[in-house]
């Protein structure tokens, strides 16, 4: 039995469907590990330059941030075995009479399941970060105390200094009268 034109146009057009969703869950994974691995890195490194840790409140939203940061990541590892897996079982198992294991589409609803998670802890670490921001610029507003240290000025408020003029503008002299000397 010979396939016709339009058969061969639609496995094609399968085919390339197929192939387009694969590049997109390999590239929505390879996202979620540089979002999260630079998320993790962000706030691990340089939380100190935006809220000084000595006068912060709330610390506890940082361990826990960093925590879904981690958890992220271990998913989206948990997600790429499970895609590996669910092709293995593909190899293996797949023939013409059934193109769709169904220990394939276990695994296949477990990637989706693991991505789904990933993102949304990865969402969940950032509302987590930018609430604990918000919290301490909040109090630092309210508390003018909080913002710079002993001795520092206020051009260098949480650690950022802000240049001062080179050549400041000068008012022009006003002519001064001579004054008058006493009599004697």
């Amino acid at each position: 039995m010979e396939m016709s034109d339009s058969e061969e146009y639609y496995s094609w057009l399968r085919q390339q469907v197929i192939e387009g969703r694969k590049n997109a869950e390999e590239h929505f994974e390879k996202l979620l590990v540089s979002l999260n691995a630079g998320g993790l890195t962000l706030t691990v490194g340089f939380v100190k330059d935006l809220v000084p840790l000595g006068s912060a409140v709330y610390l506890q939203l940082l361990p826990i941030t960093w925590i879904l940061f981690v958890l992220s990541l271990i998913l989206n590892l948990l997600s790429h075995r499970s895609t590996v897996k669910a092709a293995d079982i593909y190899i293996s198992e797949a023939s013409k009479d059934n193109p769709y294991p169904s220990s394939f589409d276990h695994h296949n609803k477990k990637t989706h399941k693991y991505n789904l998670i990933c993102a949304s802890l990865f969402v969940l670490a950032v509302l987590t970060f930018l609430t604990y921001v918000t919290l301490n610029f909040n109090l630092m507003s309210q508390n003018q105390n909080h913002q710079t240290k002993p001795g520092q000025r206020p051009e260098e408020i949480r650690g950022l200094t802000f240049p001062t003029p080179r050549n400041p503008v000068q008012k022009p002299a006003q002519p001064t009268m001579p004054q008058e000397k006493p009599k004697q």
